[in-house]
């Protein structure tokens, strides 16, 4: 899994780094009295400059302090090496996250110590990126359950509308209610009302009260929605249904046709019903403008889980395939059970 093992690699690699600085520490030796040899030596440098009784340069025989080249009693560093060390200018010893075994040796004792810290440090790698990948395994899996359990959340509360492109259609209307909208709050924003998404909600709905309105009243336009198997012969409308096989819509026999009357009681009884913590969102996936090009724009509605959301989302389930929708070149749709990309390609790569 290449997610898994690039966060393994930045989580180990910290640790070992974190090691490294530990092993170094531990490889810089001490003297009896606990000071570090790049300490104690810059102290006996400094010594020997002020030579005996403080006066004169190098001129003292620097009584008690141990000679350039010459190990001390407790076996640490030779001065001038441990000076190079500790100020880092020396080249004969490699430092000891280099990995150069044919380097100087740093005495038995710290060889010692060193490969037993690197043969710890190798296991506690080993350890950190299994401990790490385990890790990530049940996280990826406690985000697709969570995942999975919105996508069911998802279906009980929204829906997608399908409006179709076009200077026919309801994109400009949509978009002159918004700008009216806008122009309103920048001008006289004490006189709104409603917000944006409920002010194009409603934009809708009236668009359709009175399209429905004027159809029921032309004879032509009622006969050219007959013909196109909106109507039944009882002048309802119908329920149709997509179906993939045939790549059409077809009526759906197992639902009772609307009559236009039940249709705009209903329209009216929505925008009764809408408010702003009922209508959650109500926004288009894609940036609105009159000149899109895309054939159909799908605005996302979200609906409450309160109780008293319940009677609003049982009419737009109800308006799920409704023919009379058509009419404004819509059709509303239910949240489909599928993921999307990126949870797809996490479930995939889990």
């Amino acid at each position: 899994m290449t997610l898994s093992r690039t966060l393994v690699l930045l989580a180990s690699g910290a640790l070992l780094a974190r090691q490294v600085a530990f092993v170094a520490s531990l490889l810089q030796p001490e003297d009896a009295r606990g000071y570090r040899v790049g300490v104690r030596c810059a102290e006996t440098a400094l010594d020997r400059s002020k030579g005996k009784g403080g006066k004169g340069k190098n001129k003292g025989k620097g009584k008690g302090h141990l000679s350039a080249g010459r190990s001390s009693p407790n076996g640490g560093y030779p001065q001038s090496q441990a000076w190079g060390y500790s100020t880092g200018s020396g080249e004969e010893l490699s430092t000891p996250w280099a990995g150069d075994r044919n380097a100087l040796s740093l005495g038995d004792h710290s060889s010692r110590l060193g490969e037993r810290s690197f043969q710890r440090m190798d296991r506690d790698h080993r350890e950190s990126a299994d401990w790490m990948e385990h890790r990530l395994t049940r996280l990826t899996q406690l985000v697709l359950r969570q995942e999975q359990m919105l996508t069911h959340l998802r279906q009980d509360m929204m829906l997608y509308l399908f409006v179709r492109s076009g200077d026919k259609g309801m994109i400009p209307v949509m978009c002159q209610a918004a700008d009216k909208w806008k122009q309103l709050k920048e001008e006289s924003p004490e006189k709104l009302q409603m917000s944006l998404k409920l002010a194009m909600f409603n934009q809708l709905l009236i668009s359709l009260y009175e399209r429905l309105t004027t159809t029921q009243q032309d004879a032509q336009a009622m006969a050219h929605a007959k013909s196109l198997g909106w109507l039944d012969e009882d002048q309802s409308w119908r329920i149709l249904r997509w179906n993939p096989a045939q790549q059409s819509l077809e009526v759906d026999q197992s639902c009772q046709p609307v009559p236009t009357k039940d249709l705009l009681d209903q329209i009216t009884n929505v925008r009764k019903a809408i408010n702003e913590d009922n209508l959650l969102r109500f926004k288009s996936l894609r940036r609105l403008s009159p000149d899109v090009t895309a054939e159909w724009i799908r605005f996302q509605i979200a609906i409450s889980l309160r109780m008293e959301a319940a009677p609003l989302w049982t009419t737009l389930k109800s308006w799920i395939g409704q023919s009379s929708w058509h009419t404004l070149g819509c059709r509303m749709r239910r949240d489909r059970p599928t993921y999307d990309s990126l949870t797809a390609a996490l479930w995939n790569s889990a």
